[in-house]
């Protein structure tokens, strides 16, 4: 399996974009939690974006996301949705996704840019290619466990983004 450190090796990641189909649970969620992460470090120059690849513009994120980003202190009321692009994709350095079927949607669509599209799941601590299932319309139980899921996955994702900080700080 192909590791995204030797992809960004002697590359600095300054603009990182979460992908996932409806831009209203998954990726707004990864978002915010990897928006925090960054700040509490005091990481400013890098910047965090979400999309989805459904046309579902400017929908606020699903209620049980709200909830529970909202129980660690991190509020995501103001987030609306949008539509990836092509633009978003050249403009961003690092696209992760939630789904394998994502991620190969986009290398189809804009194969220039297949190699800084990641699945969230190749940063866990075990790195491994799977999806992140989809918890809209199902239990609050659902999107408990997908917090945990994307949690501990941005945890690692946060890990592999401050040692390129470190290598490219002051360049």
């Amino acid at each position: 399996m192909k590791k995204p450190e030797d992809s960004y090796q002697g590359k600095p990641i300054r603009k990182v974009l979460m992908v996932c189909l409806g831009n209203i649970c998954r990726s707004p969620m990864a978002e915010y939690l990897l928006r925090d992460q960054l700040e509490k470090a005091g990481i400013y120059d890098i910047t965090v974006s979400s999309a989805g690849l459904l046309d579902m513009e400017g929908r606020e994120p699903a209620p049980d996301i709200v909830e529970i980003l909202a129980e660690k202190g991190i509020s995501i009321g103001h987030h609306k949705s949008r539509k990836l692009s092509g633009k978003l994709i050249m403009e961003n350095d690092l696209i992760l996704v939630m789904e394998t079927k994502q991620r190969d949607e986009i290398a189809k669509a804009l194969p220039a840019m297949a190699g800084k599209v990641w699945l969230l799941s190749q940063f866990g601590k075990v790195p491994e290619e799977r999806d992140i299932p989809d918890p809209y319309g199902k239990k609050p139980f659902h999107y408990k466990a997908c917090y945990s899921d994307i949690f501990f996955l941005v945890e690692g994702l946060f890990n592999f983004l401050l040692k390129n900080h470190m290598a490219f700080q002051g360049r």
